[in-house]
This record gives structure tokens, sequence and C-alpha cells, in this order.
């Protein structure tokens, strides 16, 4: 199912499988609630500071990294 409409809150969680997003939307049929689960966290640290990073990502689940160049 597709859904288009106005954000009005949004909120996540983390679970063992993931996060969990939750999204309330304004659409033509009125509220609607959107979840979705098991959703991957990104996060992008400069490439000069992976290692330290590294050392602290290490302990939590599914880690993994690449490098990617990122453009304006």
């Amino acid at each position: 199912m597709i859904a288009s409409g106005l954000i009005l809150s949004r909120h996540w969680q983390d679970t063992g499988e993931g996060q969990l997003l939750e999204f309330w939307l304004a659409t033509q049929a009125g509220p609607l609630r959107v979840q979705l689960e098991g959703q991957e966290s990104v996060l992008f640290v400069p490439a000069d500071r992976l290692k330290p990073a590294g050392k602290v990502l290490q302990g939590q689940l599914n880690y993994r990294h690449r490098e990617v160049d990122l453009r304006c």
C-alpha cells in the first residue's frame, strides 16, 4: 500500500529486529497511521574518525560499514 499525505507526527523505537518507525498522516480519507518495522539505522562518520567510531560501534547488533562519496 502506498500512502500519501501530510506528516503530522513521527516516532521511532529500537526493537530486537531493528527500528520501528511510526508516522501519522493527514490524508484525504482522514488520519492514517503508518508503521515500518525492522528498519536499519544509518550513521555517517568522516573517514578520519572511522577507526575510533568502530571501537564504539563494534558491539552493536549487525554493525557494518563502508565508504561512500557524499555529494551536495
